[in-house]
């Protein structure tokens, strides 16, 4: 839809012109409005020879245009202005000023009504880089409106003068070459990176390369400066040519002034391509991997077309170190008994499943348990990213296995096909990352039932949901289900903007009359005492070396570990 122009005001300062439009970053600018390219033309003609800048602006966001961006447009008028062409263009079709101003601004309309000529037409303007760059877009099927977001790649900011109230502003980081501020207008909170240099990466950083690809955009280089804060836990674009919003670990979910148009996408996909080996196109439209550093570790989920319309991201950021648990229990993810409990399980080869929704703190959880394996255990971890074998390979004897996942092609081995595999492989103990399928449900109960005990994660919503899904939709034997030994289940809430995460609710697997029952051992509403009692009624001790008579004083000897930080 074009937005009439009669409201939009000029303003001339020095040799940058600035528009006031009253409509929003989807209804104006040079990337989006053919009157918008009709006004640069007329400034052109109105002897506007020097413009630096051209920004059109609203109340809320800016769209500069600098001098490379207007030179195109004035360019392809001056390809009119030349004698050949301007007799040309004027005698043999007939065409007045009006009608250049047209095929410069929308060629798709001004084309259509000269059919007879258009071939030619099209063959004389192809010698102008201009329409030539137009032309290109057009034979790879983009459409009108997407190919002038490609010429016109913008730097598209929220106005910072609105963000002078200091009485907004609830965070402030300076870094060495750009600012990190965070203001709340409302009930919403707005993450704000204000980039301060050209380059804002340190030499040698693998950051450095995508910075390179920027070409002077600005707003891949503000999506580096989130993804380098240790205080952004996730960041996520849901379409191209709009706006990325974040989860931050003090301030929950914010809106970011960080905008990516279809190439910044288009980059950055590129960047993950080279920098991972990774690759993503139409016959394999999504990508997930992960991106290590010095200073931070990612997961990175990309969808493209046909599994969406425009392409989407999702940035998983754990630190270069997990959360240990000393950590956890101090933010209130689990308390110390509890932890304790799980470790003594871990350290007798009981069977863990963690489970819990997406971003509920699995990993996190898995992550802390093993960092307290015993060190003489062969450890084999098996998982499509990287998530917690990259934070504990420090231990010894510890094995990863990277594995194809439901996101990506058959590039790696199946993740059902080395759970099998396993069992050649010798290990005391492993760990399974994200079961997800039928087929890794029914390889990891076969592992179990031939007697592989380890930890692995999966989503559920709650662990009854679990064993429903793993009986009706996975086919698995309830007496297979019945073999396991302990459940974690997590949750994760939004609570006035922030996010929470925690464990919820232990539960033993028993078998009765060999059907699988949960019996709670802990619940987050339950007192010390009553979990200490649960305990004890419980047939987990049981299977723990020594059994009733030492459980109490095994759990205090890690509980005094963790609170003194040893592994």
């Amino acid at each position: 839809m074009i937005r009439s122009c009669e409201s939009c005001k000029l303003i001339a300062k020095g040799k940058d012109i600035i528009f006031l439009c009253p409509y929003n970053e989807n209804h104006f600018g040079l990337d989006r409005n053919p009157e918008c390219r009709r006004k640069l033309l007329k400034l052109n003609e109105n002897n506007f020879k020097d413009i630096n800048l051209i920004i059109f602006t609203n109340t809320k966001i800016k769209k500069i245009f600098d001098n490379e961006k207007i030179r195109k447009l004035i360019d392809a008028y001056n390809f009119f202005m030349k004698p050949y062409n301007k007799l040309l263009f004027k005698f043999k079709f007939r065409w007045n000023k009006e009608d250049i101003y047209n095929l410069i601004i929308n060629p798709d309309k001004q084309l259509s009504t000269f059919t007879r000529y258009s071939d030619k037409i099209i063959q004389i303007l192809s010698k102008n880089k201009f329409f030539s760059e137009i032309f290109e877009y057009r034979l790879m099927e983009y459409d009108w409106t997407n190919i002038f977001m490609r010429v016109f790649e913008n730097d598209i900011d929220i106005d910072e003068r609105l963000l002078n109230n200091y009485e907004l502003m609830l965070h402030i980081k300076p870094m060495p070459t750009y600012t990190i501020k965070i203001f709340r207008t409302g009930t919403k909170f707005l993450y704000f990176v204000k980039i301060e240099k050209d380059k804002i990466c340190e030499q040698g950083s693998i950051f450095s390369l995508l910075e390179d690809m920027s070409n002077g955009s600005n707003s891949l280089k503000r999506l580096i400066a989130a993804m380098l804060d240790p205080e952004v836990q996730e960041i996520y674009l849901d379409r191209e040519n709009s706006w990325a919003y974040l989860d931050h670990a003090n301030y929950g979910r914010c809106d970011t002034n960080i905008f990516l148009s279809s190439v910044d996408v288009e980059k950055f996909k590129t960047f993950i391509g080279i920098v991972t080996g990774e690759e993503i196109s139409i016959g394999e439209p999504s990508l997930k991997t992960s991106l290590k550093t010095e200073n931070v570790k990612l997961r990175i989920s990309i969808d493209t077309y046909p599994v969406v319309e425009d392409s989407s991201f999702d940035i998983r950021k754990f630190g270069r170190k997990l959360l240990d648990l000393s950590e956890m229990i101090r933010k209130g993810g689990i308390p110390l008994s509890v932890a304790s409990f799980l470790v003594l399980s871990l350290r007798n080869r009981l069977s863990i499943v963690i489970c819990g929704e997406p971003n509920s703190g699995k990993t996190t959880l898995a992550h802390a348990l093993a960092m307290h394996l015993p060190h003489v255990f062969r450890k084999v971890y098996l998982e499509d990213v990287d998530e917690v074998y990259s934070s504990v390979q420090d231990l010894p004897h510890s094995l990863f296995i990277k594995t194809s996942s439901i996101d990506v092609s058959e590039k790696y081995s199946k993740k059902s096909v080395e759970i099998i595999k396993l069992l050649h492989r010798s290990p005391d103990w492993i760990f399974l990352g994200e079961l997800q399928t039928k087929e890794h449900s029914k390889a990891f109960f076969h592992a179990l039932l031939a007697g592989l005990r380890g930890m692995v994660t999966c989503h559920s919503s709650s662990a009854m949901d679990l064993i429903k899904r793993w009986i009706t939709q996975h086919e698995i034997p309830v007496e297979n289900i019945a073999v396991l030994d302990i459940i974690v289940e997590m949750k994760r809430e939004i609570e006035d903007n922030s996010i929470k995460r925690y464990v919820n609710s232990v539960y033993e697997v028993r078998a009765e009359k060999g059907l699988p029952e949960l019996f709670k051992i802990y619940s987050i509403d339950m007192e010390e005492s009553e979990f200490w009692e649960r305990l004890y009624s419980s047939i987990s001790i049981q299977k723990i070396k020594g059994g009733y008579e030492n459980i109490s004083s095994a759990i205090n000897k890690i509980m005094e570990e963790i609170s003194n930080g040893k592994l």
